[in-house]
């Protein structure tokens, strides 16, 4: 640990000690369990803080920046224990419990300004997922999130800029970089993959198989947790989730950020006394993959279920975290006749409103058995968890175009064509973005590590890797003639997140000092190999940002404090001061 004394001009070079710093992290990061990186002793009085994030064999982006950020944390005088998690224990800690100072990791959807209310309203404090893990509770953001949700056309477009700018000024959490969805594939057996997308059923829509032997689509993901837990409402869903999501029938699905029909063949939106009110009407012939035929009923039953897992066994509604934010618009649900059901929203405006037509159908008789409680161990709130958010449901039953076959743990999932689907039988009846499957089953094959992802597509035993690929596997995919490289903008956010219940980060300056120790362009060229762009606004990524907010050689509202690897500690204690912070003889920040 190092500091200035007495605003002393003193500068520290970082660079070069960070990048071989970083180096190492991926191969000592790769634990089997936690990892504390332990720093020197806190001495009385200063100021200590705990930075969790993953392991470099999990995400070695998050790490690097962890690491980075601890560094300059303890640079300043601030006492810092750097903790990796394995993800599931990192999600518990950070999702479920709250129980951190910071975290570093990437949020898996940020498109529109609907995800940002239930990630900052004060009215999801405490509850789990990805419901306002900050704990922030803040007026003029709570107003304008609800604002902007019930307002269309330029007015809500101002209202979102102002929410920007409290969001940014106040930084409960920091933006730090959207990366870029990195896939590579061959297309000897299947041709498409030129329009491959993030969108996962807009892409195995426009495959083609190139001979009849090429029945089997073969894929590839490092992520194993694909055949541990099939469950499309978990508290700690998989980052492949949308393989998962294709299992289940929703009345519309994006077509990039428009929600078209899917398992409703259209939909009618209204008002009525103020609110608005959507009336949708079944395809027919939806069955969910037992036989059993899908009706309003089950539209019915799938977004009570979802709006509350306990179906009212407990005092408190446990609703389903990831689908939060959606269900928290609907006021109620109809089923007028067995193909038709009715939505009612108020203060959502039509724009906002159709985001819930995105909700799974889920089979009453698969989930009206899971609404009972769990205990978990070493989760605080067990109480509120029913067997609905946590069960592994390895037998999954849906209504979608692909159903369940087999599997086999860390090693690979099989899925078939569902043949009686809709989109298979009549696709000229869907919207252009969607089709029929040319394949008849998906094989997904588990491996550790993005390098073996590769190795099994240059060896074509994979047509392409399902999940995203480290920037540092590039140059490599560049190398091999057969095989295809695809680019996109994700719509992930990696984030450093502030538990604003926590002393000192309940305080705004502290969190904009955390804000201007990140160097975002250094991420962006150095960690993601200029695989991404630095982010300002929570929307970074979308049209959204107003232009004093979009990124310019710099962050405009917390820019880094330093430059060319230069962290300025000088100004830091400067600041810091101003902000009514202390520091002791030998440089140490204090605590308040």
């Amino acid at each position: 640990m190092s500091g200035g004394q007495n605003g002393a001009n003193e500068t520290v070079r970082r660079r070069a000690v960070l990048t071989s710093f970083a180096a190492g992290a991926v191969g000592a990061a790769g634990c089997l369990g936690r990892f504390r990186t332990a720093r020197s002793q806190k001495l009385p009085g200063q100021l200590a803080l705990e930075v969790v994030t993953l392991p470099g064999d999990a995400d070695p982006v998050a790490t690097q920046i962890g690491r980075r950020l601890a560094e300059n944390l303890e640079t300043v005088g601030v006492e810092v224990d750097l903790t990796l998690y394995p993800e599931d224990e990192l999600r518990r800690t950070v999702l479920i419990d709250q129980e951190y100072d910071l975290f570093v990791c990437a949020h898996p959807n940020i498109e529109s300004p609907d995800a940002l209310r239930p990630l900052l309203h004060s009215e999801f404090v405490r509850e789990p997922g990805w419901q306002n893990p900050f704990e922030m509770t803040d007026i003029t953001i709570d107003e304008l999130l609800e604002a902007q949700r019930s307002q269309t056309g330029p007015q809500r477009r101002e209202t979102v800029t102002e929410l920007q700018r409290e969001i940014v000024k106040n930084q409960p959490f920091v933006p730090v970089a959207v990366p870029d969805a990195i896939q590579v594939s061959r297309g000897e057996r299947f041709t498409g993959w030129e329009t491959m997308t993030t969108d996962l059923a807009r892409t195995l829509a426009t495959l083609e198989r190139t001979d009849a032997s090429g029945d089997t689509l073969g894929l590839v993901s490092t992520d194993g947790r694909l055949t541990q837990n099939l469950n499309p409402i978990a508290i700690e869903y998989p980052s492949g989730h949308q393989i998962i999501d294709l299992l289940y029938d929703s009345l519309g699905r994006y077509d990039r950020q428009t929600v078209r029909p899917w398992a409703a063949a259209n939909w009618d939106v209204s008002t009525a006394n103020g609110d608005t009110v959507i009336t949708a009407s079944l395809r027919p012939g939806v069955e969910f993959h037992d036989g059993t035929p899908l009706t309003a009923e089950d539209v019915v039953f799938a977004v009570e279920f979802l709006s509350d897992t306990s179906l009212s066994e407990f005092e408190v509604p446990v609703p389903a975290p990831r689908f939060r934010g959606r269900t928290s618009l609907i006021e109620d649900v109809t089923a007028i006749d067995d193909r038709t059901v009715e939505l009612r929203f108020s203060d959502a405006n039509p724009q906002t409103a159709v985001r819930a037509l995105t909700l799974p159908i889920l089979p009453r008789q698969e989930w009206e058995s899971a609404s009972k409680a769990v205990d978990i161990a070493g989760v605080d709130i067990s109480e509120s968890v029913t067997d609905a958010l946590v069960r592994e449901n390895l037998d999954p039953v849906g209504s979608g175009p692909l159903q369940f076959d087999s599997l086999a743990e860390d090693e690979e999932l099989v899925l078939t064509r569902n043949d009686s689907h809709p989109v298979h039988q009549t696709p000229e009846a869907f919207p252009d973005a969607f089709g029929a499957f040319d394949f008849e089953r998906v094989r997904i094959r588990i491996v550790r590590s993005d390098d073996a992802a590769l190795g099994l597509l240059t060896d074509r035993e994979v047509d392409a890797t399902l999940s995203n690929l480290n920037p540092s596997v590039v140059p490599r995919a560049g190398r091999e003639p057969a095989v295809d490289l695809n680019v996109e903008q994700s719509s992930a956010l990696y984030m450093v997140g502030c538990n604003t219940a926590r002393s000192p980060l309940g305080n705004p300056h502290f969190r904009r000092l955390v804000a201007r120790l990140i160097d975002k362009e250094a991420v962006r060229s150095e960690i993601l190999g200029g695989f991404a762009r630095p982010a300002v606004s929570p929307l970074a990524g979308t049209g959204w940002v107003p232009s004093d907010l979009q990124w310019d050689d710099g962050d405009p509202e917390v820019p880094f404090f330093g430059t060319d690897g230069d962290l300025d500690t000088a100004a830091i204690q400067t600041y810091l001061r101003d902000a009514g912070f202390e520091f002791s003889d030998s440089g140490e920040l204090l605590e308040q």
